[in-house]
């Protein structure tokens, strides 16, 4: 590190410059490509390259020069998530406890995936069956994007609240009902933004009432989240205050320049946003409360470091099949998310171009000290990164959202480029402090065709999914958890949060299934 006084010369900057296109890999092309969509998203093609390409240029020959001078990378960088380095109770269980338990031959259900989704489903049905269930993790409870994300508990999606659907389903109508006019798909689109922040709102409030009845410790503040609008993403902005207002969502909020250093810490020229019910957590200690709470009723049982290999037709059930033996059970549940496309591959030939969820890269870092004025447990987001404050005293931080193909789904392979980029972003927010980066990761979410939600059944049985939240499984699928659950014992969930006219993957099946008809005015 050097001196916050130091002044960058020519040579400073042609060793940064040079040293930041030497990291510069492959992917990172992609994720110039989704960064260049984000910074200019109005323009042609010629004009938003060339503009990018000057952006670039500035970034990297005078922003990231001056803001890496007071950075420092750890040569020996772990790769281990931020949030995967405190005390897993339940790691390699049972067989940490127990070496010789053996995996069931039968359950009533059998859960895989011990992420965000896997988790709230054992929960659930902790509380509402009287079955055995089974849990399968390949790796450790939180291991996958549950133990690798922003750590924000959102009430919305992406930087956009309920625009943040709207916006995709509105780009992937035209494909599956051309017949419609524009008002209609809009129309419609509206209508899935409506029902996607419902559901997260009512999930969220549900996450609260669970904190407080079980008693989990997981560092949850609620603070709300901050978008600190730019110049690039202010049509967006706009765009999603006013959906907010029409829909009446008012947990989103206009935000002075003002408003925005108060609650953020960040020094705003433009109009920013909040999402005031929002919060921030430790996402992995959420999960391992969950589960232990689950656990010891005694309908829940957890098999770490057991990789599903396979899921078949028994007759009127299936077989999963495993590297430690084979069960048999009536429901599957596939909480695996970014995984889908690889474990479940035949299963999705009812599907367009058989896909179903598709992964998308999300890269995480933790540096610390945190800068004294960004606040304790807001979460901050611009339309390129997220960024928030931990107890620790460190700040997580990152951004990307760009395709990898299934086989690279919740692969940890960081880019250094991405980490410089996000750490100058870091420093022209809250300003250049001396800081230390000491943990560089990437996780993967599920996208589906039109970014939003699947929740229901995957086939014309009783194999089940939870997946395609895009970034805010955080929330949606505590809820979605229980809707699943009781999809299994055949009750009606009151109120009905996830319809499947909207969420249901069979939406993508049939055009005719695809979005409610409008109303005729």
């Amino acid at each position: 590190m050097t001196d916050g006084n130091e002044r960058v010369g020519f040579a400073r900057r042609l060793r940064t410059a040079l040293g930041l296109m030497a990291d510069i890999r492959g992917k990172d092309l992609l994720t110039a490509v989704e960064f260049m969509k984000l910074v200019y998203p109005n323009e042609r093609p010629l004009v938003q390259g060339l503009k990018f390409a000057g952006w670039a240029l500035d970034l990297v020959w005078s922003r990231m020069p001056d803001a890496l001078r007071h950075v420092s990378i750890d040569k020996d960088i772990s790769r281990t998530p931020y949030w995967q380095t405190a005390p897993n109770p339940l790691a390699d269980h049972p067989w940490a406890d127990d070496p010789d338990s053996v995996l069931p031959t039968e359950a009533d259900a059998v859960v895989i995936g011990a992420g965000f989704g896997g988790s709230s489903v054992a929960y659930h049905w902790s509380k509402h069956a009287d079955g055995n269930l089974v849990i399968l993790d390949s790796m450790d409870p939180a291991s996958g994007s549950a133990g690798r994300n922003a750590g924000h508990v959102v009430m919305a999606g992406g930087a956009y609240h309920g625009y943040y659907v709207y916006r995709s389903v509105l780009k992937y109508l035209p494909e599956v009902r051309p017949e419609l006019t524009k008002t209609e798909c809009s129309e419609i689109a509206a209508r899935f933004a409506d029902v996607y922040v419902r559901a997260l709102h009512a999930s969220h409030e549900l996450i609260l009432e669970t904190i407080e009845s079980e008693g989990i410790e997981c560092d949850y503040v609620r603070k709300g989240q901050v978008h600190v609008g730019e110049e690039a993403d202010m049509d967006d902005v706009e765009a999603a205050l006013s959906l907010a207002g029409e829909l009446g969502h008012d947990d989103y909020q206009r935000l002075r320049p003002d408003e925005v250093k108060r609650m953020s810490g960040v020094e705003a020229e433009l109009d920013g946003a909040v999402s005031a019910g929002a919060g921030t957590w430790h996402p992995a200690k959420w999960i391992w409360g969950i589960l232990g709470a689950a656990i010891p009723s005694g309908k829940v049982r957890l098999f770490t470091r057991t990789a599903a290999r396979a899921v078949e037709r028994d007759g009127s059930g299936y077989i999963v099949r495993t590297d430690r033996g084979d069960i048999r059970t009536r429901n599957v549940v596939n909480a695996t998310d970014s995984h889908t496309q690889r474990l479940f591959d035949d299963w999705l030939d009812i599907y367009p171009d058989g896909k179903l969820v598709w992964p998308y890269r999300v890269q995480g870092i933790y540096a610390e000290p945190a800068p004294e004025t960004i606040p304790m447990g807001v979460g901050v987001i611009t339309g390129l990164g997220f960024f928030a404050k931990i107890p620790k005293g460190g700040t997580v931080f990152g951004t990307d959202h760009s395709p990898v193909k299934p086989h690279e789904a919740g692969r940890i392979d960081p880019s250094r480029f991405v980490t410089k980029f996000m750490s100058a972003e870091l420093s022209r927010l809250w300003g250049a402090i001396p800081m230390r980066i000491t943990h560089e990761w990437t996780g993967s979410v599920g996208v589906a065709p039109d970014w939003f939600p699947v929740v229901g059944p995957m086939d014309d049985d009783r194999l089940y999914i939870l997946s395609g939240f895009c970034g805010s499984g955080s929330a949606t699928s505590f809820n979605a958890g229980q809707y699943i659950v009781f999809q299994i014992l055949g009750k009606e969930c009151e109120p009905q949060y996830h319809p499947p006219e909207f969420f249901s993957p069979m939406r993508f099946t049939d055009p005719r299934r695809y979005g409610p008809q409008p109303v005729s005015t």
